[in-house]
Parts: structure tokens; sequence; C-alpha cells
């Protein structure tokens, strides 16, 4: 009886052309990003309404980009959100950084099992389990904030509450800032090393600090991911340290201060654009070519921030390698990397980078940008960094409308791309494979 109605209600949903939720679950990249833009257009038109959400009604166009902002973990904003948002308007914000950020890779990483991606060594380790992961090392460094600035804001609301944003803030890779609760950040340096922890770890990303701490052999995501983090972390604050203007606009500090802010904001710029003080387009050509390619190679997969992720770069260039040498076979890690996987890595860099140059092309032309601030642009828009070349507020609104989907793809166009291939060549069945986009 059961199996008759069964095929009694998937004939009738068959003739609606109502998709099952079986063939929603195999859809799952669309039914993800799907979710994604309908959540970014609930919080744009909440800000825009304003239902309480800001002091005074501003365009539907920055609202738009101010919760595409939040959504893509990137903290760029054309209005002063320290004069606009309200108490309810903050808290909107964190829940939509909350659900772009930990919440978009838990289910991401969820799914990404499912389909037989190799992404912890244990599976009792899940995406769900790294959420509540991630909410416990934001709580603990907002501990850490809330002790330290106990006789700088004695308003215990106003200290909590800025605590939890910028713990919250750091680890989600976030540039956003907030009023009254930053009592000068960028001049304390415990209070910025542990910012900068977070922010590491954000950019890393809970798979990596998960296969790290535990005792099992680190799969080659891990090893790669750290190396080549570490490695941009490093050249990029020498290359900032060798700039002579930069010297000039820190003429008060020691070496040691100098070299913990050129560390703190090589890793910021790469990441989120977190408490940026310096200009970055008063730095050498060299310099900022490197910070560029940081950014477009982004953070680790399952990490909080965008860009190509260092995995797929890595995999791509090894590919290259061998061609030119006439040899197919590609090792990472003392692993043989199958040449479909090649190919993946290939799609996502070359897609990523035409991404960039159209949304260059687009500034240039919309805002009269010239090329090296278009470019800067579009590639922190695209690593979901919170770097300010040009001020958001002067942009054209085609131009912000632009920039919001480059944040959304270099979010999660990784992800629906990497999906759909795995979804069609690799099922549930399917042997785990252990490099991993996304």
């Amino acid at each position: 009886m059961s199996q008759s109605i069964s095929r009694f209600a998937r004939g009738i949903l068959t003739r609606l052309a109502i998709p099952t939720i079986q063939q929603l679950l195999v859809q799952r990249a669309t039914l993800v990003c799907g979710s994604f833009i309908v959540i970014v257009l609930i919080g744009a038109f909440a800000f825009w309404l304003p239902l309480g959400l800001t002091h005074s009604p501003i365009r539907f166009v920055d609202a738009w980009f101010i919760a595409m902002s939040a959504m893509t973990a990137t903290g760029s904003s054309s209005i002063d959100i320290t004069q606009v948002c309200t108490p309810i308007g903050y808290a909107m914000l964190s829940v939509l950084i909350h659900l772009g950020g930990v919440g978009f890779m838990s289910v991401v990483l969820t799914i990404l099992q499912q389909f037989g991606v190799r992404v912890f060594r244990s599976r009792r380790v899940s995406g769900w389990r790294l959420l509540a992961g991630a909410f416990v090392i934001e709580l603990w460094v907002t501990v850490l904030l809330a002790v330290r600035w106990g006789e700088q804001i004695p308003d215990p609301w106003v200290r909590w509450a800025g605590a939890f944003w910028y713990a919250s803030n750091a680890f989600a890779n976030v540039g956003f800032t907030a009023a009254g609760a930053s009592p000068n950040l960028h001049l304390d340096i415990p209070i910025s090393a542990v910012l900068a922890i977070t922010m590491l770890i954000g950019s890393l990303g809970l798979p990596v600090l998960v296969d790290v701490v535990t005792r099992n052999r680190r799969m080659p995501q891990t090893s790669v991911n750290i190396a080549v983090t570490l490695a941009l972390i490093v050249g990029s604050a020498g290359a900032i340290v060798l700039n002579p203007l930069w010297h000039v606009s820190h003429v008060g500090f020691n070496q040691f201060e100098k070299g913990f802010v050129a560390l703190f904001e090589a890793l910021s710029w790469r990441t989120s654009g977190f408490l940026g003080n310096d200009d970055i387009m008063s730095l050498s050509m060299v310099t900022r070519a490197l910070l560029l390619i940081g950014m477009f190679l982004g953070c680790a997969p399952g990490a909080m921030g965008g860009g190509v992720t260092p995995t797929t770069f890595v995999v791509f260039v090894s590919g290259v390698y061998r061609a030119f040498r006439g040899d197919t076979a590609v090792m990472l890690m003392g692993q043989r990397i199958p040449p479909v996987v090649v190919q993946r890595a290939a799609y996502i860099v070359g897609l990523g980078v035409a991404v960039v140059m159209v949304c260059t092309a687009g500034l240039m032309i919309l805002d009269h940008m010239s090329v090296a601030k278009a470019v800067m642009m579009a590639t922190t828009a695209y690593a979901t960094s919170n770097v300010v070349v040009f001020p958001f507020a002067q942009l054209h609104p085609a131009s912000l409308a632009i920039l919001s989907i480059v944040m959304l793809w270099g979010r999660i166009g990784v992800f629906a791309i990497v999906l759909s291939l795995y979804g069609r060549a690799t099922t549930k069945t399917t042997q785990t494979q252990s490099v991993w986009f996304g």
C-alpha cells in the first residue's frame, strides 16, 4: 500500500514538474548557492526598508552590497556602518557573517564528504562538529579581548559585544569595524597577536587545524596549505619592510614592532583587510604584485576566505610543469594526482583569472579607474578581503553590483564548480580522494 502511494506521489510530482527531495539533493550546488543568494536578498531588503537596522534610509544597492559583503565574509561597505547601523543592524551583520562563514563551510564540508571527497581522516569528524568548534574559538577570543579591555571600556555591554564582534570578524576573515569598541587595536601588540592567530586559523580552516592536532600522518592538502600560507605571509612581510615609504609611516616603531606590523598586514591584506591602517597602493609594484598573488590564491579549502585556494593552484602549477616535461603523472606530497583532478584545478584557476579580468575592465570603464587600482579592487573582491584603494561610496552602482558578484564567485564559485564536477564524476561508493578543493 505504501509503495503504491509513493509511486502515485512521484507520478504527480513528475507531471507537475516539481522536483522531488532526492532530485534536490542531487543538485546540491544549485540548492546551496540559491539559498546563499536568497539569504543575501533577505538581508538586503532588511537593511533597505530599514526595519530598525539603520538610523536613516539607504539605497538598495548599498543594502545589497553590505549584505553580500557580510555573507561572503568580506567586510567591505559603500557606507560607514559605524554611523548608519543600529545595534540590531550589527546583530544582523553578525548573523550574516556566521551564516556565510562557518555555517556555509559546515554545509560544504558535509556535502563534499558525501561525494567521497576525503576531507578528514576520521569519519567521525563532520562539518557540524567543526561549527561547534568555531564557536568555541570565537568565544575564547571574546573572553581574551573583553578582559584586556576591562579598564578601557567601562560599559560591560559595549565591551563584550565589541569583543565578540572583533573575535568573530577575525576568525571569519571579515574586515568590518565597530563604533566605540576598538581602543588602539593596531597599537596593542598582545591583542593584535591574538587577532592575528585567530585570522590565521580562519584562513587555514578548521580541517587543516584538526589534521595538525591529530596524531595521524598529515593529508597532502594540509602540508600544502600550511607551507604556501607561511611562505606568502613571510615573503609579503619581507617585501613590505623593504619599502622606504612604509618605514616613513612607522617612524615611532622599533624593529620588533615594525616586523610584527609587517607580518600582521601581510596576513590581513591577504585574507580579510582586517584593521588595515596603511595605504596598500603606496607600496612598490613588486610588493603589490606579491600581495595580489597571495590574495588570488586565497585561503585553504574549508576556510573562511575566498580565492582559488593554495591546493588548487599548486596542483595546477604541478600539472603545467609536468605537461611541459611531457609527463602526465602529477605527484603531490608523494601522492599521485589523477588527470581529472588536474583538469579541475585548471578550470578553477582559468575561470578565476577571467572573473578578475572582467571585473577589472568594468571598474576601468565605469569609474575611469587606473589599471593598478582596478586590478587591486577586483582581486581583493575575489579574495573577499576588505582592502580599500578607492572609496566604495564613490563607485558607480553598477560597479558595486559587479564587485558583489565577484565576492559571491570568490566565496562559493569554487564550491559550485568543484561540486558539479565531483557530482558527475564521483559517487558515494567511489573510493575517497585525499586532495580536495573548494
